[in-house]
């Protein structure tokens, strides 16, 4: 999995959000329950968690998740057998509400 981390500063706020590309290349998946355990972990609350796996017009399939904390958001975006776990992961742990 590449984890590409863009990290962006509202300027005159103090939240950080935090953006990973989860793109498939080859590792385990494993990696994305981790970061799912971790963010949970450290209090985040799950905004943002679409029902369903989005095809783009290329036929790629493409998820995504929102979570916040006091000081800052994360949006995870993932593509391909990566947006199949995460979608599986939010889901199995029904973070739906938190």
């Amino acid at each position: 999995m590449k984890k590409n981390t863009e990290k962006k500063c509202n300027i005159g706020m103090s939240n950080l959000i935090t953006n990973y590309n989860l793109v498939y290349k080859g590792s385990k998946l494993g990696e994305i329950k981790d970061l799912i355990d971790e963010l949970k972990n450290k209090q985040y609350t799950f905004t943002i968690i679409p029902e369903e796996i989005i095809y783009m017009n290329n036929g790629i399939k493409y998820y995504y998740i929102e979570a916040e904390s006091k000081d800052s958001k994360v949006l995870i975006n993932a593509y391909g057998s990566e947006a199949e776990e995460l979608f599986k992961q939010v889901h199995e742990r029904s973070f739906f509400g938190n």
